[in-house]
This record gives C-alpha cells, sequence and structure tokens, in this order.
C-alpha cells in the first residue's frame, strides 16, 4: 500500500471533507479512498473492493429515513390523488 500526501489543501475544503465523513460515519481516510477509487475505476470497481460499498459510502447514514422507511414515486403518486380534495378552495368561503 502507498501513502500520499495532499499539499496545499484549502482549509474550507478540508474542514468539508471531515463533515462528509463524519456526516457517513467513516474516517476521512477511507471516505478519500472510495472516492478517488470510484473517480479513476467507478462505481463498480469501489464497490468490490469495500466492504460497505460505494453506494453506501456516498450515502449518508445517520438520516432518519432508515427508521422511518420512504416513499416510492408509485406512493407519492396515490398520496397526490388522495389529498388533491384538500388543495380545493372554496370561493363561498372566501367572501
Amino acid at each position: 500500500m502507498s501513502t500520499l500526501i495532499i499539499r496545499d489543501l484549502d482549509d474550507q475544503l478540508a474542514a468539508e471533507l471531515k463533515r462528509e465523513a463524519k456526516k457517513r460515519d467513516l474516517s476521512v481516510n477511507r471516505f478519500l479512498r472510495q472516492i478517488i477509487e470510484m473517480a479513476l475505476r467507478g462505481p463498480q470497481s469501489a464497490a468490490a473492493s469495500s466492504a460497505d460499498g460505494v453506494d453506501d459510502c456516498l450515502r449518508p447514514r445517520n438520516n432518519s429515513a432508515q427508521f422511518a422507511g420512504g416513499w416510492t414515486q408509485t406512493d407519492a403518486n396515490e398520496f397526490e390523488e388522495h389529498t388533491r380534495e384538500f388543495r380545493k378552495i372554496d370561493p363561498e368561503m372566501w367572501k
């Protein structure tokens, strides 16, 4: 394995990298390795060599969707269809 040093990295960019790594529950080193591998070899290669997979790396892990679930487009369309009536305004009520 090789060790690389990045010189003259902007302080703001370094802070952003640290925040993103923390948000994804990864070390900065692992986060950067996965980003570099994905950029050079593509998502499939990076996912194959990573225990968590690139998709997991690039998706924030500490969000509530994993606990509360999410909607598919079909769910959203059905919700819109069933609640359309609630968006109608009765002009008689606003006189």
